[in-house]
């Protein structure tokens, strides 16, 4: 995946680590991370539709909220 580190194209030789989860049939996942910061989170359905969700954000972690049970998976870095 190509990006940004602090507003500044990742160059040859740099990496962005994005973390993925998978979840199914379900409305509340929380995730425990390692990262020092809030993480950029992407939340794409099993149909590939990329959606939005309540998060709340805790240290380390991170619950995301959906209105109904669904599948798909979580993108974050």
């Amino acid at each position: 995946m190509a990006g940004y580190i602090n507003g500044r194209a990742a160059g040859a030789g740099g990496s962005i680590d994005t973390n993925e989860v998978s979840f199914i049939n379900t409305s509340s996942v929380t995730i425990t991370h390692s990262l020092d910061y809030n993480p950029m989170i992407w939340i794409v359905l099993t149909t590939g539709i990329l959606i939005d969700a309540a998060i709340t954000y805790g240290s380390g972690s991170f619950t995301i909220s959906l209105s109904t049970p669904l599948s798909g998976t979580i993108y974050y870095r």
